[in-house]
């Protein structure tokens, strides 16, 4: 290493097994000081037929990708702590300094982006950090780096896991632990983000180095060449695990990142992929991409190549608020407290290691949560209390599960057995042996030898359980039967579906003091209605709902309690989400069964339907519920009291259809037409005049229809509902500003706006950009009303369905209460 950087070593006696040749280690001899400051070797040379192999390195020749076309210089060597500490001078002193000397106080962290170099697998001094790391000079192995087998297959495979592991280990250290160490010193933050790429590292222990740990997602794409199924982009469960497992209190990610896709994203379409990011663990979104567009530039203007577009020049960005907020409000429920995980899944301690997105386990089945844990966190982090395995910062688990192999770290082992000592649950198979060449072939002893201690006569077959100290270790079960065996249910499960795993949740759980709140995400991935029985693992509590896209928050006036569970009747619109959040001791007079027609909907004896619930059941004041029916028939209520209240509904008014003409405006400067009168609602798309075809944007409908006396009835409820919407709906009715929807089902509660007679209303409604792009590939490039640097889109591009579809009704909800 000190001539040059080179390296060489020689070998005979190669040797032809039946399958393939072997070199034998002792025939290897190091001529490295033979050579002279030229490079020429001087060596007398032994008796016999010789091969030299000489060693050398260089710069693997990569440069940095997905980056402006200036600036494409060479990645850097990310296994040396000095070439991280020069670049941190280069770059980030020079940042911190420009911003001392400007005032400024807005500098909180350096980011480290995705990986997108190839990796490199040598630096200076790498034979002596594997002599630290791994216990012994690995010179006399460097033939299985060209290829060739020393020894023999599993002893040059146990020098690659070893070599491979000081790849890992220099990257975490000095690439990440150089990076945070040199921020701290300065007062900042180091935040990394580690998602998909397959590199030579424990992702976790990389991630472990960062004050909060980021991940990716991707935005749902349907194109060939993008990420279409959900395991190509969902990235959540790593940074998750990592935040959990190191303490922090943020699982942050790089948000909804899409390539191919322009402008063809509305918020409702956005929402199932943050949803799904939520409930694997994440609660701090970085939005990609924001980007900068100049002034004076025609709208939707200049954009990255990747990236969902979320900009002032989207055509909802006055709307964006509703999306942000709804992001906002679930960040903050998932950052209080700590995550509910049954179970830590060991991956081992091979390298590369990395935690696949959020999945059902065969083993553990649906309605247990986990988190993926790595060779660090169990030698340096985990003890156990009250039988629990517990972390430092207040995370725990029931129970360890081991990787299915017969290979083991032999401080890993040495440390599980210290915690099933001290009360843990383990379920693993018995291993027979260590990983790589550290202590060999004594390592190999150790681990069978701690292996009957802890085993013992537990095959898996026979016998599948064992008390050692405090704690047992088991094999032949899956981590669910023991679970079960131990009277521990599922802490979440969605019955009275066809499929009972249509809903995925995340929990969470705050203590303060003696008091407790549990914190439940559920969301719906259909884009359909479901209405399910939904139990979780609470017993007496108050269950309360909070509405993330609005902020109300409200008692369940129907729940009951079955062995130690709360089951609650939830329906959920289309992507649609909630809050189930048990915070109060106090047992209220609830309904905890209800009957229609002689069949129980509450708890379901069969699949509910898709549609609305039959019945709506809410709070009003401390004694009395209101029912909104949206099916007729004969209802009973049954109290937790045992009272019984009896409901008939003979019949539920069929909705007002607002039909007939409607008058669409414009903005001007967009083409469209000032106004134009339409019969029916149909698409934009399907409008004869091409100002109307192709636009983007926000046009208002307007209406005058007229409401009857005798239609509108004391203590009556009336929804608007306005049917298909592409895209965003705004409503003002009389005047009366309602909230945005830009979700299915679009309505709105119009109680209290609507009245007798003539009623005014305007129906704005925003779409998205590619129609008017598309539009103007027919005119004259001056004669354009957009403008763009993506050139995607053609005259033969789709056009999305865009404008206000229908059918708008009214539905009316008779008046229905109770007295409890």
């Amino acid at each position: 290493e000190n001539k040059g950087f080179v390296f060489d070593a020689v070998y005979d006696n190669i040797r032809d097994l039946p399958d393939e040749s072997r070199v034998i280690r002792e025939s290897i001899l190091d001529i490295t000081d033979h050579l002279d400051e030229r490079g020429n070797l001087h060596w007398k040379v032994p008796q016999g037929e010789w091969l030299i192999l000489r060693f050398g390195h260089t710069h693997t020749g990569i440069r940095l990708q997905a980056t402006n076309p200036q600036n494409k210089g060479l990645g850097m060597n990310h296994l040396s702590s000095e070439a991280a500490q020069k670049h941190f001078e280069e770059i980030g002193l020079k940042m911190v300094a420009d911003i001392e000397a400007a005032g400024g106080n807005s500098f909180k962290y350096f980011y480290l982006d995705s990986w997108e170099v190839r990796i490199a697998n040598w630096t200076p001094g790498f034979r002596r950090e594997f002599q630290i790391r791994r216990g012994y000079d690995m010179t006399p192995y460097l033939p299985v780096l060209a290829g060739r087998i020393v020894d023999n297959r599993e002893i040059s495979n146990r020098f690659l896991h070893d070599y491979r592991q000081t790849i890992g280990d220099c990257i975490a250290d000095n690439y990440y632990g150089q990076f945070r160490d040199q921020s701290h010193q300065h007062g900042l933050q180091f935040r990394a983000e580690m998602a998909t790429t397959p590199i030579p590292v424990d992702m976790l222990k990389c991630l472990g180095r960062c004050d909060v740990p980021f991940g990716e997602f991707w935005t749902e794409t349907d194109l060939e060449k993008g990420r279409v199924e959900t395991w190509e982009r969902m990235f959540g469960k790593q940074a998750a695990s990592a935040a959990h497992i190191y303490g922090t209190r943020f699982a942050a990610a790089e948000a909804l990142t899409v390539i191919q896709k322009h402008w063809e994203h509305s918020p409702y379409q956005l929402k199932r992929t943050t949803d799904q990011a939520f409930c694997s663990g994440l609660n701090n979104l970085m939005i990609h991409t924001f980007t900068h567009s100049p002034l004076g530039i025609k709208p939707p203007g200049y954009e990255y190549f990747a990236g969902t577009h979320f900009n002032p020049q989207i055509t909802w960005w006055s709307q964006a608020h509703v999306f942000t907020n709804y992001i906002s409000r679930c960040q903050y429920m998932l950052q209080q407290g700590h995550f509910v995980a049954d179970v830590c899944f060991y991956q081992g301690d091979q390298i590369p290691n990395f935690v696949p997105m959020k999945k059902i386990h065969p083993g553990l089945g649906p309605g247990y949560d986990y988190d993926v844990v790595n060779t660090e966190v169990i030698l340096t982090r985990m003890s156990v209390e009250n039988g629990r395995i517990i972390l430092p910062d207040g995370m725990s688990y029931r129970m360890l599960i081991l990787p299915d192999s017969e290979m083991i770290n032999p401080d890993v082992l040495h440390r599980i057995g210290e915690l099933i000592d001290s009360g843990a649950t383990v379920i693993g198979n018995k291993p027979t042996k260590a990983y790589g060449l550290t202590n060999y072939p004594e390592c190999d002893s150790i681990i069978k030898s701690m292996a009957v201690r802890l085993w013992g006569d537990c095959d898996g077959a026979t016998i599948k359980e064992r008390r050692v100290g405090k704690g047992r270790i088991i094999c032949g079960k899956t981590p669910r039967e023991v679970l079960l065996g131990d009277g521990i249910l599922a802490d979440f499960e969605s019955c009275g579906l066809e499929n009972n795993f249509e809903l995925d949740y995340i929990h969470r759980s705050l203590t303060n003091g003696s008091e407790t709140t549990d914190i439940y995400f559920v969301a719906n991935f259909n884009k359909r209605r479901i209405n399910a029985d939904c139990s979780f693992r609470i017993n007496n509590k108050v269950p309360e709902l909070w509405n993330p896209e609005t902020g109300k928050i409200s008692d369940l006036a129907v729940y009951t309690n079955v062995n130690g569970m709360i089951i609650c009747p939830i329906s959920l619109p289309p992507l649609g989400s909630v809050f189930v959040m048990f915070r109060k001791d106090q047992q209220i007079t609830h309904i905890n069964k209800i009957i229609r027609n002689s069949k129980p909907i509450f708890p379901a004896v069969e699949p509910l339907s898709d549609d609305s619930p039959a019945l709506d059941v809410s709070p009003l004041g401390d004694q009395t519920i209101l029912l909104d029916a949206w099916q007729a028939g004969k209802y009973q209520l049954i109290a937790n009291t045992s009272k019984k209240y009896e409901i008939d509904v003979p019949d539920v008014p069929e909705p007002i259809e607002i039909g007939g003409n409607w008058i669409l405006k414009f903005p001007p400067g967009w083409g469209a037409p000032d106004s134009v009168r339409i019969e029916r609602l149909i698409s934009w798309t399907e409008h004869p005049d091409h100002g109307v075809k192709y636009f983007s944007g926000t046009a208002v409908y307007q209406k005058t229809f007229e409401m009857n006396d005798d239609v509108l009835k004391k203590d009556t409820k009336y929804i608007l509902d306005l049917g298909k919407v592409g895209n965003i709906a705004e409503i003002v009715l009389n005047g009366q500003t309602l909230p945005i929807q830009w979700k299915p089902p679009y309505r709105a509660d119009v109680t209290t706006w609507l009245h007798a007679g003539k009623n005014q209303l305007q129906i704005k409604i925003t779409n998205l950009w590619p129609n008017r792009l598309i539009g103007d590939q027919f005119l004259p490039a001056e004669q354009r009303y957009a403008f763009t640097n993506i050139a995607k889109f053609t005259k033969i591009s789709p056009l999305l369905e865009s404008g206000l579809l229908g059918p708008v009704k009214i539905y009316v909800l008779p008046p229905l209460s109770v007295e409890l």
